[in-house]
């Protein structure tokens, strides 16, 4: 019997004579359920408080919306996007709870969960000025949360063993290279949020505003001037791209070309996208300036020479050239042209999508480090040395 593990999910195959049994999940099942159960929670919370600023004491009763009834102003995408995002919680919920196949009671304890935790989170919006509590995210919540679980109740574990064995079969990945594979689809994602700089991300500025004003404040004394804005987004964004080729060069297989450039490519669609949804169609290609331009080419020059390099120096290359780029991010002049932009923009039910963005904007760079660096450590067995 040969165990797989793709990013956390475990998946056993059995040979050709009893592959009509039925999978079961593996020991390891239940503290990786607990684990994206907990991620999805906090990506929740993160994204239903956002922007966390600007705490007050409540003007009227926190749970004062309960009795407010149906709110007069609503869209079918606001209420399609509170159904969606609860239903990943419901249905981890039940699968922890039952530890296998749910039956009714995991199923009615995840939707309980899902319950909660939104009518929770909706009297903190009380508390915060540019949130508004209504009854009807409450109940897309919670509707989203009994989906969930109900689907937990009727499929069981299989569409997750499945997913891992179709991982497994058809995704060009390398041993144990999993979360490099997470690591590069959230690095796309995060390509989605409007960015100063061409795939910025860890920027601290405003993370410390909130937390801790006088680093922020020192951190601003030290930015560089504007007139090596150009110069330091080309260094920015070569690093970045050296970096991330690196990662895509010992996460798919095989080592090839398109393996390094593949991730790039298709983050370079996403920013076109993302500046057409902000700016309009015409500026699609407006993320791609000079600076850009040169940082790609010097990128792309930089992996070429360096893809070929031992695996251990790769690992160590793209942790240094992430570290630089996520310097470079947090040392880079305030640009008034993008913040008058940002600040334009009408965000609307993206609101909580953008929060989220951010929120992997700012950790996706030191996850990445750590995973470049944990890759360097010798694995399976030190051998014995008979000693005379």
């Amino acid at each position: 019997m040969l165990s797989i593990s793709i990013a956390g999910m475990s998946v056993e195959s059995y040979p050709a004579r009893s592959m009509t049994r039925t999978a079961v999940p593996s020991a390891s099942a239940g503290p990786h359920l607990t684990a994206w159960l907990v991620a999805w929670v906090a990506a929740i919370v993160y994204a239903t408080l956002y922007p966390w600023t600007g705490w007050r004491a409540p003007t009227v009763t926190p749970w004062a919306f309960l009795f407010e009834g149906w709110p007069r102003y609503w869209t079918w995408l606001d209420l399609g996007l509170n159904v969606a995002g609860y239903v990943p919680l419901g249905f981890l919920a039940a699968l922890r709870f039952a530890r296998g196949r749910p039956g009714i009671g995991a199923a009615l304890a995840a939707s309980a969960l899902a319950a909660l935790l939104s009518l929770g989170l909706e009297t903190l919006q009380a508390l915060l000025p540019a949130r508004i509590a209504t009854v009807s995210d409450l109940v897309a919540n919670t509707a989203g949360g009994g989906a969930g679980a109900v689907l937990a109740a009727v499929m069981g574990p299989t569409p997750l063993q499945r997913l891992a064995g179709a991982a497994a079969r058809h995704l060009p990945l390398a041993p144990a290279a999993g979360p490099g594979a997470l690591l590069l689809l959230l690095w796309l994602v995060v390509q989605w949020k409007p960015q100063s700089i061409a795939f910025a991300s860890g920027e601290l500025g405003s993370v410390l505003e909130t937390v801790a004003p006088g680093a922020a404040r020192r951190l601003a004394e030290v930015a560089l001037a504007p007139s090596h804005g150009p110069l330091l987004e080309a260094i920015a964004v070569a690093a970045t791209v050296f970096g991330v080729g690196l990662l895509a060069r010992d996460t798919l297989r095989p080592a090839s070309g398109w393996a390094v450039a593949l991730p790039i490519l298709l983050a370079a669609a996403a920013k076109s996208a993302a500046s057409a949804t902000l700016l309009g169609a015409r500026h699609a290609l407006a993320w791609l300036n000079a600076g850009t331009q040169g940082g790609l080419i010097a990128g792309a020059l930089a992996l070429a020479l360096a893809a070929w390099w031992p695996a251990r120096v790769r690992g160590l290359a793209a942790a240094a050239a992430l570290a630089l780029a996520t310097t470079l991010h947090n040392l880079a002049p305030p640009n008034v042209y993008f913040q008058a932009t940002l600040a334009a923009w009408h965000q609307g039910e993206l609101a909580n999508l953008n929060g989220l963005l951010r929120a992997l904007a700012l950790i996706w760079p030191f996850a990445a480090i750590v995973w470049c660096l944990a890759r360097l450590r010798p694995r399976g067995p030190r051998p014995i040395i008979d000693r005379p």
